[in-house]
């Protein structure tokens, strides 16, 4: 048999060839999809988009995470303002987490009272987005706070309030509000979006605020 022969013998079929060869260029990609997703899950670590605003933009609906679990899955607008659980809310966006026990339809606070649903009693758990609070003259507010620090940001500014509860709260107001460090302000809240949370057993370790709530 001449070598032409013995070539053409031998020769591989061209189209099965591209077909094998499209195969082995995905293979990599695969491995490297799997790993970033199963990995973290199995380290029981957070897996997601890297900016919080990016999954709200992008998502019309969100899972979020937990231990390789599912901590909850809704619409942007139901992850940000009824999260679930503690974790849910702080892995989200800014919050403010406010513990106290609940009497008489309010929880009382260092500085005041914050209202909460008729019927609630014992020890409770609110979410407060910085936004939901409004900066108001003292004397109009039944909880009040000092002023401890304002960063400007354009759009908003991020006012810092000590001796209003046991943590400083975040609040997010307008950019035309003179806020001055040190000075006594009243905090009003929106009582539509004062999320009561359940109350955890154990929560995952971290820093005092969220990750929005560190980077105005």
């Amino acid at each position: 048999m001449s070598l032409a022969a013995r070539f053409r013998l031998r020769a591989p079929n061209s189209a099965g060839s591209s077909a094998a060869f499209a195969r082995l260029c995905l293979l990599p990609l695969a491995i490297v999809v799997a790993a970033f997703f199963l990995l973290p899950m199995m380290l029981g670590q957070r897996v997601g988009l890297e900016h919080h605003a990016e999954a709200m933009v992008l998502g019309d609906r969100i899972v979020v995470m937990r231990h390789g679990a599912i901590a909850q899955i809704g619409t942007p607008r139901e992850i940000y303002f009824e999260p679930a659980s503690r974790f849910v809310a702080e892995f989200v966006g800014a919050a403010n987490i406010v513990e106290g026990t609940a009497r008489d339809g309010a929880i009382v606070l260092p500085g005041g009272r914050i209202p909460v649903p008729i019927g609630r009693a014992g020890k409770i758990t609110l979410m407060l987005r910085p936004e939901t609070i409004f900066v108001v003259p003292p004397d109009a507010a039944e909880l009040k706070g000092r002023v401890e620090s304002v960063t400007f940001v354009g759009d908003r500014q991020r006012i810092v309030i000590a001796d209003a509860a046991a943590r400083p709260l975040f609040v997010d107001a307008p950019n035309t509000i003179a806020a001055t460090p040190g000075e006594r302000v009243g905090l009003r809240i929106d009582p539509a979006r004062i999320r009561v949370l359940p109350n955890e057993s154990s929560v995952i370790p971290g820093p005092e605020q969220s990750e929005g709530t560190r980077d105005p």
